[in-house]
């Protein structure tokens, strides 16, 4: 773990030369840094907390020879224990709360998605009152244009019945106004929504529409 340290006492010894016409002093120093490498790479994946593993674990390393890396015939092996100090401890301490704080925001979000895809996202009528609810202390800013824009998009079974008669609705509507800005062509609008009726074979739904007499007077 980054800033907090792990302490080493106790004693290795070693064989061989760490290179030709090398010094005892410089095979010392190629053994302390071979050991080193050896407990860097076992304790960067542990935290103190777990001292007690990780010391188990660097006693298995070095508990027999051990052939040093890139330097054939010299080998060390050594009897050493760990250590944290106080303030490495409430370091790590500090980090571990942290962390935990992090993930339990992250696990309280993620149940929260799940919550509202399972419910509210589940089907339309759901999500209706779900945005009904929101807006209880406040029906002026009962906005359902941006809960069909922006809400009923994400809902599993978002293109039902209520939701299809909307959009229909709409158009409607928006095709009704613009032929009251254009009065002369609401004769041609229906005699044409007529015909393509009848050819539908939707007799039945003819007498929705205006007379055409009623049509006829508007012109």
């Amino acid at each position: 773990m980054p800033g907090v340290n792990f302490r080493v006492r106790g004693r290795f010894t070693y064989q061989g030369a760490s290179a030709e016409g090398a010094s005892a002093r410089a095979d010392r120093a190629a053994a302390w840094l071979a050991l080193d490498k050896i407990g860097r790479g076992i304790t960067k994946e542990h935290f103190p907390e777990e001292l007690e593993a990780v010391q188990q674990k660097i006693v298995l390393a070095t508990a027999d020879w051990t052939e040093v890396s890139g330097n054939p015939g010299f080998r060390l092996k050594g009897k050493v224990s760990l250590s944290v100090s106080e303030a490495d401890w409430a370091k790590s301490q500090q980090y571990q709360d942290a962390l935990r704080e992090v993930v339990l925001r992250l696990d309280v979000e993620a149940e929260r998605r799940d919550r509202l895809r399972k419910t509210v996202l589940a089907e339309p009528d759901a999500a209706r009152v779900w945005w009904l609810e929101r807006h209880l202390d406040n029906l002026d800013d009962l906005q359902w244009a941006v809960f069909r824009e922006k809400v009923l998009p994400l809902v599993g079974a978002g293109d039902d019945a209520q939701a299809q008669a909307e959009r229909m609705a709409r158009t409607l509507v928006y095709v009704w106004e613009k032929l009251g800005s254009e009065p002369d062509r609401h004769a041609l609008f229906t005699a044409t929504l007529r015909a393509v009726l009848k050819n539908m074979g939707w007799t039945d739904v003819a007498p929705w529409l205006m007379p055409d007499d009623h049509m006829g007077s508007e012109r």
